[in-house]
């Protein structure tokens, strides 16, 4: 018997404990994603000896500290009144965060505004964090019907969502703790403790939702012709898995490798998609394929193949072979197959 079909009788046996225990795991990874900040890095916090931490050294240097981030506040004042802006540049000059704060400066309109490229990658932060969740509730729910239309269950299109869901929320609560709060920063590669830049939240959910849809889509079609067989959820799910897990697994430590790789590069955005996307990569191919996976589908038994009758009949009717196979009645044991002598 191949070890992954016996790693998943050891996890049948212990279906409570084994999902309690590794969706426990997921969530802690996960925890640290609620406090994620969003921002545009700047060269200050390139890894030192780099031309671009050489650089904002010396900028800093000869300019003075914030150099780099200004904001540009533009207020509209009574004429001749200068009580106003300097009661204005005092409030600002005692806001916490701010470096300095320059003379005014009079001009013509009497806008109120404010500007500059500090306030612009404020503004493009909390547009990524308002869209952000529209994004991943269309990309879910797209996901959902197609699991739905192929493996025809409600059951198995909800879970495939939220399985994948818990990859990438791991991952996001890896990247806070390493970038944001320093945890094994260093080991890393990055120099300082910072913000997740503002627009790897997004390319990391489209790439990782993909990744763990194709992984949930290999195993499930397995499982699913292996059920429609022999009609036995639990001999289908071990089956499925032993005949999966290998090249799962394969698959999944050279992606990590490869995009561990990535925090080599001195760049720290290019560092965070690495680190976020091998955390992912290797917390879907262990803690929830090989653990979630069974447990849950061990716990759900038949009812993970649940479809309402009258939903049935809207969805294309799926054809012979449609999953690698022919698709005999579940519990019809499949015939021997002949071979020529």
């Amino acid at each position: 018997m191949p070890a992954a079909q016996r790693w998943a009788g050891v996890v049948q046996k212990h279906p409570v404990l084994a999902a309690v225990v590794s969706a426990a795991a997921i969530l802690a990874l996960a925890a640290p994603a609620l406090a994620m900040n969003l921002s545009f890095p700047d060269e200050s916090a390139q890894a030192p000896g780099t031309m671009g931490h050489a650089s904002y050294a010396a900028m800093a240097r000869g300019f003075g500290p914030g150099f780099d981030a200004p904001l540009i506040v533009a207020a509209k004042v009574p004429p001749g009144d200068g009580s106003e802006l300097a009661s204005l540049r005092d409030a600002i000059a005692a806001t916490p965060g701010i470096a300095g704060v320059t003379p005014p400066v009079i001009s013509r309109d009497g806008q109120a505004y404010v500007t500059g490229p500090n306030a612009a990658n404020v503004s493009f932060a909390n547009l990524i964090g308002s869209r952000l969740p529209w994004l991943i509730g269309v990309i879910v729910a797209l996901s959902m019907v197609l699991m739905l239309v192929v493996f025809r269950s409600v059951v198995i299109a909800v879970k495939a969502a939220v399985m994948n869901l818990l990859s990438i929320c791991a991952a996001y609560g890896v990247l806070v703790a390493v970038t944001q709060w320093g945890w094994l920063g260093h080991v890393f590669g990055f120099p300082e403790k910072m913000p997740v830049t503002t627009w790897v939240p997004v390319f990391l959910f489209v790439i990782l939702f993909g990744l763990s849809m194709d992984y949930e889509v290999f195993l499930l079609s397995k499982i699913r012709e292996e059920y429609d067989r022999t009609g036995d959820n639990q001999l289908a799910v071990g089956r499925g898995l032993a005949a999966t897990a290998r090249v799962i697994s394969a698959a999944a430590a050279i992606m990590v490798v490869v995009f561990l790789s990535f925090v080599l590069i001195p760049d720290v955005s290019v560092k965070q998609i690495g680190l976020g996307l091998a955390a992912a990569v290797l917390i879907d191919a262990t803690v929830v394929r090989l653990v979630l996976v069974p447990a849950v589908m061990e716990l759900l038994g038949k009812a993970n193949w649940w479809l309402p009758g009258w939903l049935g009949r809207l969805l294309p009717a799926r054809r012979a072979g449609a999953l690698g196979g022919d698709e005999p009645t579940a519990g019809t044991p499949a015939a021997d197959p002949v071979v020529a002598r």
